[in-house]
């Protein structure tokens, strides 16, 4: 007897659980009651917006951590549950430091300032860029990082400070034009922060500065 789905995986695991929902033959995808992403990325356009994939959008739950950065990348367009993490930053990817109270996990209000920066920055980024330098992009950051030995982000954790001279002899080791894609990409998205950071800074000051007209005191108020 056919029976109720539930499919789910962790950050790339989350992705291809969405894609491999939305897109598997139509009796299989019926029987799917609900499809877990945990802090996995979201998907362009070209996928995004096909019939298959709104089909299933209403059954995706997508679980990222409060300073999630995986999580963001390509603007999943699914709810989101954030919950608290016992790590910080970038190892709040690692699910094991999700927090549970019971069965459930224990829910933060909103993402972290960080995380919706992050967001902002490489969207931004992603925008200016073409499809052949956005793949040179995450080719080369892959190469660099499985040259540096750092296959997980326990590896990086637990040797920090070694991991990043590894990483600057990685980075010697590679050949000269893939140094070249990979300084061109990390410019551009240091520029990019830069901006949206300047952006934010200017939005922020606005902001304040109409709560302090508002705070001022009216002169009819005084002189009553």
């Amino acid at each position: 007897r056919e029976g109720v789905l539930l499919t789910g995986g962790h950050s790339k695991g989350g992705n291809f659980a969405v894609y491999a929902s939305a897109f598997c033959l139509p009796g299989i995808r019926k029987r799917i009651s609900r499809i877990y992403s945990n802090d996995g990325p979201g998907f362009r356009e070209e996928v995004a917006d096909t019939e298959a994939f709104r089909e299933i959008l209403p059954k995706v739950e997508s679980i990222v951590p409060e300073d999630a950065i995986i999580g963001t990348l390509f603007s999943p367009q699914y709810r989101q549950l954030v919950v608290k993490s016992d790590a910080e930053g970038i190892w709040q990817h690692d699910p094991l430091s999700w927090q549970v109270l019971g069965s459930r996990f224990v829910e933060a209000e909103e993402r972290s300032q960080g995380s919706r920066f992050f967001e902002r920055t490489i969207q931004k980024w992603l925008e200016d860029i073409d499809d052949e330098t956005r793949a040179s992009f995450v080719n080369s950051l892959f190469s660099f990082f499985e040259t540096a030995g750092a296959g997980t982000l326990d590896d990086v954790k637990n040797r920090l400070f070694g991991t990043i001279n590894d990483m600057i002899r990685a980075l010697r080791a590679l050949p000269k034009e893939k140094q070249t894609e990979f300084r061109q990409v990390v410019t551009g998205l240091v520029g990019s922060t830069i901006r949206n950071y300047l952006e934010t800074g200017k939005e922020k000051r606005i902001t304040e500065k109409e709560k302090r007209i508002r705070k001022k005191p009216d002169i009819a108020d005084l002189t009553e």
